[in-house]
């Protein structure tokens, strides 16, 4: 069994290598009393990016398959080399061995535990019963925190999306106006937005529930319905979105993935990427429906950020 050495010296610098983020990774299921060897390398970017991305840890419940998967979707990778990735045995024996019965040591992850306790840098734990990914007794990532699609990607928003925010946020205020003017004079704030929205929705529902039967004016009444109430969902989501980036630590941004593009807010960006549609959330509460909602989800929201950002499991998602 070979011990892991101390935090490894840097080689000469390449292109597309991080040499400030050496760490080992160690896969192992308390339940079933197995864990995987170690896999060191200077990760070209946050580690727990790079396991939730293999969905190594979402696959099989076995760590030295885990492993091997993630190994092998990790060197699959354009631009990625083999030549400092490291794969070492642990100094610790994990299963006891008797006649015909087999199993874990009672003391196996106390052993595990206080092994790489000594290591330098920490090493990076992924519990695959629990599903989530520790270093240095600091959680990284678990499987309840938000998550983005597979392959997702993120850009800034165009000139073009940035000045769709600005029509927005210029609607949202004009909402206001007609609908809670006791506000229209002071700034925008989140209670205000659910005076707003509290106003607004049951007005839009009684303009539908009194239609005439005769079906052309029924169609013509929905029509302008409809385009009223995305207007206001957009204006109002967007707000809401322009809150959460004030207030909350979180920025425009756009996603890219399977299903298309969609400009939405993101928060610890490679440390938890912590997503909201802010027009999706605003949507799901008209067909619900809620009547104030925006200022609570806001701080339950805020709160759930903070614990990501200190390795605490979150209260209040989903949302």
């Amino acid at each position: 069994m070979a011990k892991r050495k101390s935090k490894p010296e840097a080689p000469a610098a390449s292109e597309g290598r991080d040499y400030s983020r050496p760490a080992s990774v160690i896969f192992y299921n308390a339940d079933l009393g197995m864990v995987s060897p170690a896999v060191s390398d200077y990760w070209p970017r946050p580690i727990q990016e790079l396991i939730r991305d293999s969905e190594a840890m979402l696959t099989t419940n076995f760590p030295g398959a885990s492993c091997a998967r993630f190994i092998g979707w990790y060197l699959a990778r354009p631009g990625t080399g083999d030549s400092h990735l490291g794969v070492d045995n642990l100094p610790v024996t994990v299963r006891n061995y008797d006649g015909d019965e087999a199993g874990p040591s009672s003391d196996w992850l106390d052993r595990l535990l206080a092994e790489v306790n000594r290591w330098n840098p920490d090493a990076v734990l992924v519990r695959l019963d629990g599903l989530t990914i520790t270093q240095g007794g600091r959680l990284l990532w678990r499987v309840d925190w938000v998550q983005r699609p597979t392959g997702q990607k993120f850009s800034l928003p165009s000139r073009r999306r940035q000045a769709w925010i600005t029509r927005q946020l210029a609607a949202a205020r004009r909402l206001v106006a007609t609908l809670s003017p006791a506000d229209a004079d002071g700034p925008m704030t989140l209670d205000a937005l659910d005076r707003v929205w509290a106003a607004w929705r049951p007005q839009t529902g009684a303009r539908t529930a009194t239609t005439e039967t005769d079906p052309a004016a029924v169609l013509a009444v929905i029509n302008s319905v409809a385009e009223e109430m995305w207007a206001a969902i957009d204006a109002v989501g967007t707000q809401f979105g322009q809150f959460l980036t004030e207030q909350a630590g979180f920025e425009w941004i756009v996603a890219d993935d399977a299903s298309g593009t969609e400009l939405i807010v993101r928060a610890l960006a490679g440390r938890g990427d912590v997503l909201v549609y802010p027009v999706k959330f605003v949507e799901m509460r008209w067909f619900q429906p809620e009547a104030s909602f925006l200022a609570a989800s806001f701080e339950a929201i805020r709160e759930d950020v903070e614990a990501v950002a200190a390795g605490r499991p979150v209260t209040h998602w989903p949302w």
